[in-house]
């Protein structure tokens, strides 16, 4: 069987005490359970910023307005995302994150309308471009579903902590690619089941920031593979501990979400944290 192969540091351990004890404050008040209004904007802008990486262009009010059923001017396609996102974020709990079937039926949702294919694995080679350059090369398609499975497999029996677990979960299903389209999408998702499933985690708000930081990141590495074939996966726990809106915002305190930086990398990683 496949599985990841990652060290733990002090330095890592500290990080995820000191996340644990900020969603204990968050916990403890109470407000993020009680504030149904507060939550319904948390998973609006989790959809809203999921999209935004993949270049949808509405904007949060268009989401809104699209989830309340009002008529928005934008591309059919992009209302479509919104429609699916929302309806596969409303049935998230309902999913097992160790389960290939329920990931497969995710992904049909969260692509229907959108993609011939949707719900079922890519039966053909596929890769990641900048402009004419190719920067990651998806598994071979034949041994996408194996993969999966034994990721699926290994997430869990393990007892690394979910912070951890989600963020490896993640980065394998985006190194794998196992479909055509809505890999980012998926693997987001995904890494969000595993946190509320495995901490009780809010379900979390990816802001919009973040959404950037990842875009550069992903497409930055290309340049360091020629220094050092094996990629260090970076896990950045500390950017919304010390986030101002964190500290800012008293009267809408939304749950941290982990921020995940993929680095592209054309062999398999070694995680280090």
């Amino acid at each position: 069987m496949n599985v990841p192969t990652y060290t733990i540091s002090t330095k890592i351990i500290d990080l995820v005490a000191r996340i644990a004890e900020k969603l204990g404050e968050i916990r403890g008040s109470g407000e993020y359970s009680r504030n149904l209004h507060l939550r319904k904007i948390n998973r609006l802008r989790s959809i809203q910023s999921s999209l935004a990486i993949e270049n949808n262009t509405l904007s949060l009010g268009q989401v809104t307005d699209i989830i309340e059923g009002k008529r928005v001017l934008g591309m059919p396609h992009e209302i479509q995302e919104v429609k699916n996102s929302y309806q596969v974020y409303e049935h998230l709990l309902e999913y097992d994150p160790y389960k290939v079937e329920d990931f497969l039926k995710a992904h049909k949702f969260m692509t229907s309308d959108l993609v011939k294919d949707a719900g079922h694995f890519r039966s053909q080679g596929v890769g990641v471009f900048s402009g004419a350059q190719l920067i990651h090369a998806g598994a071979n398609y034949q041994f996408v579903p194996q993969l999966i499975t034994d990721l699926f497999a290994w997430a869990k029996k393990t007892d690394v902590h979910p912070l951890i677990k989600s963020s490896i979960v993640h980065f394998e299903t985006e190194f794998i690619h196992p479909f055509m389209d809505g890999n980012g999408r998926i693997g987001r998702l995904w890494q969000t089941l595993i946190l509320s499933n495995g901490t009780n985690f809010s379900r979390g708000c990816l802001l919009k920031q973040q959404c950037m930081k990842i875009n550069k990141v992903i497409m930055m590495p290309y340049k360091w593979r020629k220094k050092q074939p094996t990629r260090k996966f970076l896990l950045n726990l500390c950017s919304m501990l010390s986030c101002k809106r964190w500290r800012n915002c008293q009267s809408e305190k939304l749950p941290i979400y982990l921020p995940i930086y993929l680095p592209i990398n054309s062999q398999k990683p070694n995680w280090s944290f």
